[in-house]
């Protein structure tokens, strides 16, 4: 390798590690534009099991996951969560009318 590949190398292992330090969510979106994939193709990612659920699911459409298990997938190593399912924040029922 030359030098300023391995320079990209460690800034890239740099950013992973503060992505790790930090715990924070990451939505679809963020996902999406980390890989540069569509939201579509991280979808059929989790349906075939080469990526990761999402740790957390708020109703139907908010899916996040935690930074942690990005990193891990983005190194190769299996996440924890990949396996499991979301976790679930259940919205308040709604009366029913009728």
């Amino acid at each position: 390798m030359n030098e300023k590949a391995l320079e990209r190398q460690r800034l890239r292992a740099d950013l992973l590690t503060a992505f790790v330090e930090a715990p924070t969510l990451l939505s679809k979106q963020d996902i999406a534009e980390l890989t540069r994939t569509s939201k579509a193709t991280i979808d059929r990612a989790i349906r075939q099991g080469t990526f990761p659920r999402p740790a957390v699911t708020f109703g139907m459409n908010g899916h996040r996951w935690l930074t942690r298990d990005y990193v891990a997938w983005c190194t190769g190593q299996t996440a924890a969560q990949s396996t499991e399912r979301p976790r679930v924040i259940a919205r308040r029922d709604r009366p029913r009318h009728g």
